[in-house]
């Protein structure tokens, strides 16, 4: 029998019919591949576990006793015995031949730590995180020598944001994640908002639990107030501001005891790796020796829309405003630049147009937007980030 190639790790939680939708998906995308999937119920209530071991027998299951989030992945990890580790969600699936070409790109270049693949809806969009350089949870790629060197997931997560506290250990210790654009995953994702006012609290508490960990204390302090900001104008949006405040309640703490010790700090340069900030500043060069500016708009108030603010004031690029869909954004500034409506960019004097998103989706988006506009038709626009390619080895 082969070694085992992969394994498909996934934590559930009462969820069991999306589980199964998701389990006979991978029964046949992986059936002429040497591989095994696992789950770890974090204590469901439903028939998850019935279902699993009457209908899936092949599947090597764990259950708990309680939900732990996150951390069900670690346990995940230590189970596992193929080379490669393929994280998803109960929710979410490979396509046929998404795995194969993960594995090709993992094995043409070892600086590669992780597989981003690109996120597919089912109303037909896609889905990315907010920094292109953090992989998205329901669907990366990983060698296993590589998940488990940097030490798996953090344990006090519960849920979200923990793809950035790995991502940030990947670049540390210099690997970097590599965002795929054909071979997709698919997720189950419902539009249901239940549960917002949880999530966004995990969010807050989560993000600034990230930046305060890693980053050198004073960029930590700026990304984390700006982030505050940001997450304070969707909970606006959302009518969630109770659970923006119970995230900050819980960050303090946090916060605090982390930039006392320097246990986990990375260098300034593995941080702005981290952050994509590295192959921003490339794209923007790269952009400026083919186009002459100086007045530039700035489109979204993305994740990183103070360090792209300072990065084009390192050009003596002025930013004129910024535009926004987010109402409870508009009319409040950042850096002293105000934010206007989508609508009201026709009266901007500018001579380019500059993503302030590193979501790859979010610049897809705004490229399409841009194209179907009459309205700014002419101005060059530059993406603040890219979706990464194989290099080809040249031959001789």
């Amino acid at each position: 029998m082969p070694a085992l190639l992969v394994s498909f790790i996934m934590p559930s939680h009462n969820r069991e019919a999306l589980l199964r939708n998701t389990l006979r998906e991978l029964r046949i995308v992986s059936k002429d591949m040497p591989s095994e999937v696992i789950v770890i119920d974090n204590d469901s209530r439903d028939d998850s576990v019935r279902m699993i071991r009457s209908d899936f027998p092949e599947v090597r299951l764990k259950q708990l006793s309680k939900n732990i989030g996150a951390d069900a992945r670690n346990i995940g990890l230590k189970m596992a015995k193929g080379s490669y580790i393929f994280m998803l969600d109960d929710d979410s699936y490979p396509l046929h031949g998404t795995t194969e070409a993960g594995i090709r790109i993992l094995e043409s270049d070892r600086t590669i730590g992780c597989v981003a693949f690109r996120i597919q809806l089912p109303d037909g969009r896609y889905w990315s995180n907010g920094i292109h350089t953090v992989f998205t949870g329901c669907g990366a790629l990983f060698p296993a020598s590589v998940l488990k060197k940097i030490g798996g997931y953090p344990k006090d997560f519960l849920f979200y944001a923990e793809e950035y506290d790995v991502s940030f250990r990947l670049w540390a210790k210099g690997y970097r994640v590599f965002n795929a654009k054909d071979p997709l995953v698919y997720h189950q994702k419902t539009t249901d908002n239940a549960g917002f006012e949880k999530r966004l609290s995990l969010l807050v508490r989560n993000n600034s639990a990230v930046y305060s960990k890693y980053m050198p204390a004073d960029r930590a302090i700026k990304r984390i107030e700006y982030e505050n900001w940001r997450y304070k104008a969707i909970a606006e949006k959302e009518s969630v501001t109770n659970g923006y405040i119970d995230g900050l309640r819980q960050a303090v703490d946090i916060v605090y005891n982390n930039l006392r010790t320097d246990k986990h700090r990375i260098t300034s340069k593995a941080a702005s790796a981290a952050l994509g900030l590295m192959q921003a500043r490339t794209g923007l060069n790269r952009f400026l020796k083919q186009h002459t500016v100086s007045k530039a708009l700035v489109l979204t108030a993305g994740k990183l829309l103070p360090e792209i603010i300072d990065m084009l004031g390192s050009h003596s690029i002025t930013v004129e405003t910024i535009a926004e869909d987010n109402r409870y954004m508009i009319g409040r500034r950042i850096q002293n630049i105000e934010i206007i409506a989508f609508d009201g960019i026709s009266k901007i004097d500018c001579d380019c147009l500059i993503s302030g998103s590193s979501s790859l989706t979010v610049n897809d988006d705004l490229q399409r937007r841009l194209a179907s506009s009459a309205i700014l038709k002419g101005l060059p626009f530059l993406r603040m980030c890219e979706y990464d390619m194989i290099k080809e080895k040249v031959r001789r």
